[in-house]
């Protein structure tokens, strides 16, 4: 027996004495078995809350209408309280489309109005009165009057022309 075997230990076939220094096995005890036992000591739970808001729902009260209007291309513009200028100056009343939008209480909602597609050559770009931040009532209501301008552009004669708009309210 030489002096190297004479000063080994028994050993598992997995762990070879010689090749492994007592400080290797003490940093891996350390990382495998010290931090495994203490580490439910530094852990902790958070929490959160939220409150939803209630839903936005908007309706139609009114829809806008420009009443009869001559086929000549160019621009015809209903102003806030529904007279009718440019192009359609001089003819009867148009009505401003009105909107009822409902929600929570005194928020404050942000209301973008945008035109939709071109039909049979009149497109409509609308126009909400007021400004683009409002806030609903203690109720929760609010009315949007919509007006807007319609562009004449090689009309087809005859008919009514059904014109979508879009609407978008967030709260703020």
């Amino acid at each position: 027996m030489d002096k190297r075997s004479a000063h080994r230990f028994p050993t598992a076939p997995w762990l070879d004495i010689d090749r492994v220094s007592l400080k290797g096995l003490l940093i891996v005890y350390h990382m495998f078995v010290a931090d495994t036992c203490f580490a439910d000591l530094i852990s902790t739970v958070g929490y959160g809350t939220l409150e939803v808001q209630p839903t936005l729902v908007i309706s139609e009260l009114q829809a806008v209408d420009f009443g009869m209007i001559p086929i000549t291309d160019g621009t015809c513009k209903m102003r806030n309280d529904g007279t009718l200028a440019r192009q359609c100056a001089g003819l009867g009343p148009g009505t401003p489309g009105q909107l009822s939008i409902t929600g929570r209480p005194q928020e404050s909602v942000r209301i973008n109005v945008s035109g939709g597609p071109s039909v049979d050559g009149v497109s409509f770009t609308p126009k909400r009165v007021g400004k683009r931040s409002q806030q609903l009532d203690r109720d929760g209501n609010l009315v949007v009057t919509i007006v807007g301008a319609l562009t004449l552009q090689s009309v087809s004669q005859g008919g009514y022309k059904n014109l979508v708009y879009h609407v978008t309210i967030n709260y703020q």
